[in-house]
């Protein structure tokens, strides 16, 4: 019983530290590019019961990150009667409610971002609570302290945004599965389908779920020995379970789009989509129209028989949660078309194969990668051992217990979709990985100290004091941080930009630098959506590369933006030819050019 309560108090010491590190380091940024927009949104979903803003994510995170601000009442002044409202301009309502508003922006982030640290508590639970049912207290503390000390979640669990829920969400379903194909208990099939459902209401990417799960499933069945277990597999069951997950995730999604039915010709999205397909057919060029552009107007053509039948049933078929389902098509729609990135120096619209492999490996602690090529190592000799031993390949893949498929397969898949993606915006779409990464670095660090080896757990100690360290030393600038071996933070612009190092979350240290160095104004580059004169920066115009003619005009601190400095279209390329004086966050680069 001693062991059990030291066990639980190493449990909340090491939770206690994550969430003391995000707030206090919370605290010192400004809003990230996207923050002000999810809040906003949330909040307008929860007053307006109206869902025009942000649609590209489903609505319940941000409606979370929203609860405090109805909480305050008629502190909050609302945004709502406005021409920025009435057009739909999430940046520019989000302007409104953050910074011209009688509560500061700074206590409306910190309120809002309370929702993500305590999701984050929650996963490091799971984590620990999975780890421990499969390989014992030892395994499953040092799994949580990697966690707890990691420097990518703990970036991205400080802030508004999706990708934190949708990691502990994606892991705690995953859970669940894994122990009703175990034990085809009602209860795990409920909480089963409820994760799955609150995922599906977290991230549109939460898709991915279903053909992951069916993997796992069929791996699972074909995994399966004991007769008494084959029925879980039986049609009825896959049925029963498909049945579960859909109307489970039906009425979520009804509940947390407001209990409604759209017809789609009224909703707002679709009215604006309308106008401008009769703007480009009255005034515009089709033949310019990209292929998918085309193809929509040619359906919503009114004089051909598809056509007809498309606006009758956008005039007559009431749809529930419809907004839901305009989102998925502006998440495919915006991966068709791209969105501009950036690595190793090069641009595309349309991704690379490897980014995110590459972002992998330069954003993981080094001694995460080290354990867990040292397990690919043993994994492969273990292969080649046991496939040899066993009378077939069939036998073997049925002597791997159920739950190496699970901890594995799952964020393998997940790094595999990823890699066809276009949109190569950030590490933190891949976030999904860690929790599992972690449980398996914990078990081969454990197996390490269990050797009773002196070199060994002396190895294991400097390395978990190496990671340990390292975390700390990075803060309050988790955002920006990369491993040793690909050059550190400094270096990070090397491979790469965006949410990655740069988000628009300096411009409060920004401040302070200018306020300890006495600098009145500076000559100011901003990429992200924090107010500048809202936090009292003095700015002027910094000449891009068509009016640049020599330093000796500025006569004033330049301060401008990483992604900024490094944009596709190189407008201030003259300052690539200049080291700058200071780092703010590593995401501000500094020049003083004062005569």
């Amino acid at each position: 019983m001693r062991r059990q309560h030291i066990i639980y108090t190493i449990v909340a010491l090491l939770l206690l530290s994550m969430f003391v590190m995000e707030s206090t380091s919370s605290v010192t940024e400004s809003q990230t590019t996207d923050e002000g927009a999810h809040l906003a949104a949330g909040y307008s979903y929860l007053i307006k019961k109206d869902f025009r803003l942000n649609r590209e994510h489903p609505p319940l995170i941000k409606q979370m990150a929203a609860i405090p601000l109805v909480l305050l009442g008629q502190q909050v002044e609302k945004p709502f009667d406005t021409a920025a409202w009435n057009n739909g301009d999430q940046w520019a309502v989000a302007q409104d409610l953050l910074y011209r508003n009688t509560v500061p922006a700074d206590r409306l982030l910190l309120v809002g971002r309370l929702s993500t640290m305590l999701l984050s508590l929650v996963l490091g639970l799971y984590l620990f609570k999975w780890a421990r049912e499969l390989f014992g207290s030892g395994v499953a503390t040092l799994s949580l302290l990697l966690y707890a000390f990691a420097p990518n979640v703990i970036a991205h669990s400080r802030y508004i945004t999706t990708d934190i829920a949708m990691t502990a969400f994606f892991f705690i379903t995953i859970y669940y599965f894994y122990k009703y194909l175990k034990e085809p208990k009602a209860l795990y099939l409920w909480l089963t389908a409820l994760f799955f459902a609150i995922a599906q209401a977290s991230k549109f990417s939460a898709v991915l779920l279903v053909p992951i799960m069916l993997t796992m499933y069929l791996l699972a069945a074909l995994q399966q020995r004991s007769p008494a277990g084959k029925n879980i597999f039986s049609f009825k069951r896959f049925v029963i379970l498909t049945a579960t997950l859909i109307i489970t995730t039906s009425v979520l999604l009804f509940a947390v789009y407001g209990f409604s039915f759209t017809k789609p010709v009224n909703d707002w999205t679709i009215k604006h989509l309308l106008a401008q397909r009769a703007a480009v057919m009255e005034y515009g060029n089709y033949d310019a129209q990209p292929a998918l552009v085309q193809k929509a107007i040619d359906l919503t053509d009114p004089d051909t028989t598809t056509g007809q039948r498309v606006w009758w049933v956008m005039e007559h078929v009431p749809i529930p949660f419809f907004a839901y389902f305009d989102g998925l098509a502006s998440v495919y729609t915006h991966n068709y078309f791209g969105h501009t990135a950036y690595l190793l120096g090069q641009y595309t619209k349309h991704g690379w194969w490897y980014y995110f492999p590459l972002a992998f490996l330069v954003k993981t602690p080094t001694i995460i990668i080290l354990t867990l090529l040292g397990v690919l190592i043993w994994g492969i000799w273990y292969l080649r051992t046991h496939i040899r031993q066993s009378s077939s390949l069939r036998s073997f893949f049925r002597s791997v217990p159920l739950f190496v498929y699970f901890i594995t397969v799952p964020p393998l898949l997940w790094m595999g979709f990823s890699m066809t993606s276009s949109l190569n915006i950030g590490m933190r779409h891949i976030l999904v990985l860690y929790p599992f990464i972690h449980i398996i670095v914990g078990w081969a660090l454990f197996q390490l100290w269990h050797s009773r080896r002196r070199a060994l757990r002396a190895v294991v100690l400097l390395a978990l004091l190496w990671y340990v360290v390292s975390s700390i030393w990075i803060f309050p600038h988790y955002l920006a941080y990369f491993n040793e071996v690909s050059g550190g933070p400094n270096n990070g612009s090397t491979y790469l930009v965006d949410s990655n190092i740069d988000w628009g979350q300096d411009v409060k240290h920004l401040k302070s630098y200018m306020e300890e160095n006495d600098i009145p104004y500076v000559c100011a580059v901003y990429f992200g959506q924090a107010n500048l004169e809202y936090y009292g920066i003095d700015y002027r115009y910094l000449p891009d590369q068509a009016h640049f003619t020599s330093t000796d005009d500025l006569n004033c601190v330049v301060a401008i933006s990483l992604t900024a400095l490094l944009s596709e279209e190189r407008e201030y390329q003259w300052l690539l030819d200049y080291t700058p004086d200071e780092k703010i966050g590593y995401s501000i680069f500094i020049y003083d050019f004062r005569r």
